[in-house]
């Protein structure tokens, strides 16, 4: 391509490429192709086949450029010119271009014009850099003039100087080397380099060093347009480039502050730092030409040039950064090319989605349209000068195209759609609820990215506040939400799984990651206004103070959406969560940028709050296949729930929630599946209730209530521990705990309860922790706990009669800790054998047998692990005991990890298998079915970590094999 854009030898009527590098456009030919659209297309003569790639070289070094190129037979023979930055290099008209002893003046953008037959192709850029070394932390024309500075920022900085036109220079890991010189404006430059890879700047035009004409410094400073080329990036680079000013400038006087918000007491302004001169003509802006960018990884950090001009009068000018995906902001302030100079804002894809225009408008002097790539949108927005004055955002004044095509109208965002007044700018979602407050890691989507989140998992949500105005004071804000667009709410203080006083749809929560009004850092990169620390929120309803006048600020609050809030209510899958915060009083801001989170529901969460006490709650399998299982929504609302899943397990839902029971305070329960009834004998402090429950497969009154709070015997208990069994005739015995002794009552098959009696009034000791279950000819098997310790066995005949108890255990503890020292019976019909698992001190579970009303057999330890004793203060073990065919089958939550063991009697009980880890757990709960696979399975429920709170109920199955 010839310097003036034209055409010669008709050189660009049609622009070839290797199939790889399709989405790269002809940058260096965009212009002239359009002026030259008009001419008929050519065969092609030549194609590039390959391009030399993009490298860091060492210091020495010699690297040699050879491209693959393909000549259609019958063309002439191709001739090549090499172009660096798009300028000719004189002499360079060979295939490959051999560079020896690698300097960083040989830094750039490589390309080779190849022309054949009236036709002109060229390579990819080949953007090459010195590589330094790990222990090099500066190479050619410049010198580390001072070494770890802390800046007010909190950063710390390696200051190098330039004394010639060349150099490069890498950061030492966790800090930044920041390079000065001044522009050809006379303003000192800053580029601050970070992460990986090396910087390399050459500095065009350059003069010899002088002392800086708008600054009063006796220090010299090499004058030049800077050309930047960075090698061996990766997404841990970051480059940032800014002129000296008011703002930007440390104030020995203490006149103006810069770790501080500007204000109407602390504006740039006010800035008296010696080092500015009276009446010199600052324009605020750091003034450069070039800045091409390759990454090995294809990713890069961010570039904020948001106070940077590039413009050139040849060669390229702007960004090059092709195929590079950045996970930071792009901010450029703009672009201007200027005679033969090609304007450029090219990257691959950005996080933020949009390459932002801070102030400038991206008028070409020479009419050329600015060629940019994968990147989506370019925004016009307002910037800010060195010396804090607020550049307005512009309208778009250039000509945008992307692959040869004209698209300003498809990507230009006008400055209309950027708040220009106190806003809410941008927003990202941390699934890592344990990260650190400015972890720059834990994200589950990209900067204003609407990410699904999870039902009673909580998440934490950052967001970006610009504030417009300079003056004011201090603000505090609040989080408000809205679900499904309905209407605004504020976001409530309770924690999880533990709430103080209530339990709402969405509240804010604590999060050990970080302590509340820990001050947060710039990691977002949506706003180019300057930074103000803002704050993480932990179990508050409003943030710090906060005087962010004239800049922006991060806040990030830890919150969760529950499944199940008090009322109850639901929150079903696929519901919508909008937040957005809002003044202490809260007025809205003027303009918002807000996430709008759809919720989801894991496969096997039931949410909600375990039964304190539990006898046999579920789940239950309807005949239909249709699971169901008692709960109560939350631990602040204690209203019966009877849940039901038609998915084996995987999704769960209440039924006939218009219809609960109206006892609440689910202390105790213990339940029987009998046809298509459940039937629930429900302890309370001072009496005991019966209901029922007709599952989906009752032939009139599918998943419905039917009987509610029936009072199944009035006594006033110490603890609350409840049993019960159904005889064949439909009556129901039904065992429950008092002051002192176990209590019971019957109800007829006519629905009428007996008075209540007492077991073993007279004897001692005094009892607790009653387990019955059905056996044959309506015999009902009974144990329970003896308040010295001890563990009893005995039989509740057809006729009302109890056969004399037997004593199966001591050591089982004295205090009210170990009420419930017996697990739900297991009763096997063939061998007339009830299997009684119970605790002792020690941790460990035990089983006795008795075969055919017999003597009990010897007791077996189950266990070879100690279980959770006394859960959450329920007098009871974190176990279960299920029994398939003549197999048992114990899961037990172990004491030491709090994790989920399962065992079984298989020829002797088997050591422990681990099901789930670390759960934190208290509960389980679950019954032996067959799926409609005809799968056999264990299927519980279980309590993962609430330790008595909600929301932490999940569903899992152990497979059996088929019957």
């Amino acid at each position: 391509m010839s310097a003036s854009g034209q055409c010669p030898q008709r050189a660009l009527p049609l622009l070839l490429f290797p199939e790889n590098a399709k989405r790269w456009l002809n940058l260096l030919a965009a212009a002239a192709a359009l002026a030259c659209a008009a001419l008929p297309p050519l065969a092609a003569a030549v194609t590039i086949v390959t391009s030399p790639g993009s490298e860091g070289v060492s210091i020495g070094s010699t690297r040699t450029l050879t491209p693959t190129i393909q000549v259609a037979e019958g063309s002439p023979a191709p001739t090549f010119q090499w172009y660096r930055d798009n300028r000719p290099l004189h002499g360079e008209t060979a295939l490959s271009l051999v560079i020896q002893n690698v300097q960083p003046a040989d830094a750039g953008g490589y390309t080779l014009a190849v022309t054949s037959g009236g036709m002109t192709v060229f390579t990819e850029p080949a953007f090459l850099g010195v590589s330094l070394e790990s222990t090099q932390k500066v190479w050619g024309d410049a010198y580390e003039f001072r070494a770890d500075i802390q800046h007010p920022n909190g950063n710390w900085y390696d200051q190098i100087l330039m004394t010639g036109p060349a150099a490069a220079v890498r950061a030492d890991p966790g800090q930044v080397t920041r390079t000065s010189f001044i522009d050809l404006n006379d303003d000192i430059v800053q580029v601050e380099f970070s992460g990986a890879g090396t910087l390399t700047i050459i500095l065009q035009s350059s003069t010899a060093a002088a002392f800086p004409a708008k600054y009063n410094q006796e220090l010299a400073y090499i004058k030049g347009h800077a050309a930047m080329t960075v090698t061996g990036a990766d997404e841990t680079t970051n480059v940032t480039i800014f002129s000296v000013g008011r703002m930007t400038a440390f104030d020995p006087t203490g006149g103006y502050d810069l770790s501080k918000p500007p204000s109407e007491s602390n504006h740039p302004t006010l800035n008296q730092n010696p080092l500015f001169k009276t009446g010199a003509d600052y324009d605020g802006v750091a003034d450069v030409a070039l800045l091409n960018i390759a990454s090995p990884a294809g990713s890069f950090g961010g570039v904020r040039a948001a106070n940077a001009r590039f413009y050139a009068v040849t060669g390229n000018t702007g960004l090059l950064a092709p195929k590079v995906n950045f996970t930071g902001p792009v901010y450029v302030h703009d672009v201007a090319a200027y005679d033969t100079a090609t304007p450029f804002l090219v990257t691959g894809g950005i996080a933020t989605g949009e390459i932002r225009i801070t102030g400038g408008n991206l008028e070409q002097p020479n009419a050329k349209p600015v060629t940019i790539a994968e990147a989506p949108s370019v925004s016009m927005e307002t910037g800010t000068s060195s010396h804090g004055e607020l550049l307005p955002a512009l309208e778009n004044a250039g000509q945008i195209i992307r692959n040869g095509e004209t698209v300003t109208g498809q990507v230009v965002t006008p400055p209309a759609v950027r708040p220009q007044s106190n806003a809410q700018t941008g927003f990202r979602v941390r699934s890592d609820f344990a990260a650190t407050l400015n972890s720059t890691d834990g994200w589950a989507g990209a900067l204003n990215e609407n990410v699904t989140i999870v039902a009673d998992r909580p998440f934490r949500i950052r967001f970006e506040v610009e504030w417009k105005s300079i003056l004011g004071g201090a603000r505090q804000f609040r989080l408000q939400y809205r679900r499904n667009e309905v209407s605004w709410t504020d976001v409530e203080v309770q924690d999880f799984p533990h709430p103080e006083s209530a339990t709402p749809r969405v509240s804010i929560v604590s999060c050990a990651g970080f302590t509340d009004g820990a001050p947060t850092e710039n990691i977002l990169d949506g706003s180019p206004a300057r930074f103000t620390a803002g704050a993480g929120i932990s179990l508050a309803g409003q943030t710090s103070s906060w005087a962010g006048n004239g800049t922006h600020g991060e806040f990030e609050w830890a919150v969760v959406v529950r499944l199940f809030a008090d009322g109850p209510v639901t929150n079903a899958a696929g519901d919508t969560f909008e937040f957005r915060m809002v003044e202490d009083d809260g007025e809205p801001m003027d303009a918002y940028v807000n996430p709008a989170l759809p919720l989801t529901i894991p496969a096997g969460h039931v949410g909600g709050t375990f039964v304190e006490t539990p006898g046999r709650i579920g789940p239950w399998q309807a005949s239909n296949g249709d699971l169901y299982f008692i709960m109560e929504p939350t631990e602040t609302n204690n209203a019966f729930m009877m849940m039901k899943s038609t998915d084996e397990g995987r999704t769960w839902r209440e039924v006939d929630g218009a219809n609960r029971p109206p006892t609440r305070d689910l202390e105790s329960v213990d339940s029987r599946l009998i046809g298509a009834t459940i039937h629930i004998i429900h302890q309370v402090t001072q009496s005991a209730r019966y209901h029922s429950f007709r599952t989906s497969d009752h032939p009139t009154h599918p998943d419905t209530w039917d009987v509610r709070g029936e009072l199944a015997g009035t006594v006033t208990a110490v603890a609350q521990t409840a049993s019960m069994a159904v005889r064949s005739d439909g009556s129901i015995v039904a065992f429950y705990l008092g002051q002192e002794k176990i209590h019971y009552s019957i109800r007829s098959p006519a629905g009428v309860w007996s008075q209540v009696m007492t077991l073993d009034a007279g004897l001692a000791p005094n009892q607790a922790g009653p387990q019955a279950i059905l056996g044959a000819n309506d015999v009902i098997h009974l144990a329970y706990y003896g308040t010295d310790g001890t563990i009893w066995y005995r039989r509740f005949l057809a006729d009302g009669t109890l056969t004399a108890r037997q004593q199966l255990a001591t050591g089982a503890g004295t205090s009210r800790s170990e009420y419930g020292a017996v697990l739900p019976l297991l009763y096997h019909s063939a061998t007339n054998t009830v299997i009684i698992v119970y605790r002792l001190t020690n941790g460990k579970l035990w089983e006795r047998r008795i075969v055919n009303h017999g003597e009990p057999t010897a007791a077996v330890q189950v266990s070879d692990r100690n279980v959770v004793r006394n859960a959450v203060d329920s007098q009871q073990p974190a176990a279960d005991a299920v029994l398939d065919g003549q197999t048992v089958h114990v899961l037990f939550v172990e004491q030491s990890s709090r994790s989920l063991f399962s065992t079984r009697d298989d020829g002797g009980w088997q050591p422990s298998t681990l099901q789930v880890a670390n759960i934190l757990g208290s509960w389980v709960r679950g019954n032996v079915y067959t799926r409609r696979d005809g799968v056999r399975v264990y299927g519980y429920i279980y309590d993962a970590g609430s330790d008595g709170g909600s929301g932490m109920n999940r569903f899992a199955e152990i497979v059996l094999g088929t019957p």
